[in-house]
């Protein structure tokens, strides 16, 4: 009889355990298509906004929406394989969070917009960073496709907090300078 009982309880503790290994996998996915949702709405919410511009590149129908804080006295544009000095802010779009930056820096950060898969910035950054000219400090609202889409970004020494699947971002940044060719050594 005692038998009997053990293996009734040894056969329920183990369907308990199926189910929540089954439902916690469940999760993952619904967690995901949430917070997608949410990043797409938040994204969204900027179309009717008279203080953001919808601003491209040529040749593309991706876009960002964009504000001008101050206006810079440049008159060129970076261009697809510039490198750039930058102060910027980033944060998640939803929840406010920031995530990276060295806006209150003296120094500027340097970075390349694309140069090959390895040495590059998101695209929203370089769709934005092609949208300025030097002294501009500007505000703009990537979409997740256009950031670090359904992979996300874990938390390391370059931004201390993850940056999510699925997460919109916004940035905050001031144009400083355009690297010249021979000094991007």
């Amino acid at each position: 009889m005692k038998t009997k009982k053990n293996i009734i309880m040894a056969l329920g503790l183990m369907l308990v355990n199926i189910f929540l290994v089954f439902s916690s996998c469940e999760k993952r996915p619904n967690e995901e298509k949430q917070r997608r949702h949410d990043n797409e709405v938040a994204f969204n919410a900027y179309a009717d906004s008279t203080n953001f511009k919808k601003v491209s590149v040529d040749g593309s129908t991706a876009y960002v929406y964009m504000r001008w804080i101050t206006n810079g006295t440049g008159t060129e544009h970076p261009i697809a394989t510039s490198r750039v000095e930058v102060h910027y802010q980033t944060y998640r779009l939803v929840g406010n969070i920031m995530v990276d930056g060295n806006y209150n820096s003296e120094k500027p950060a340097r970075i390349t917009l694309y140069r090959n898969e390895k040495d590059k910035s998101i695209t929203g950054f370089r769709i934005a960073l092609q949208n300025m000219v030097i002294g501009d400090e500007c505000e703009f609202i990537v979409p997740w496709y256009l950031a670090y889409g359904s992979k996300g970004v874990p938390a390391s020494s370059a931004n201390l907090v993850p940056i999510p699947s699925y997460s919109a971002l916004r940035f905050i940044v001031k144009l400083s300078g355009i690297i010249p060719e021979e000094d991007k050594k």
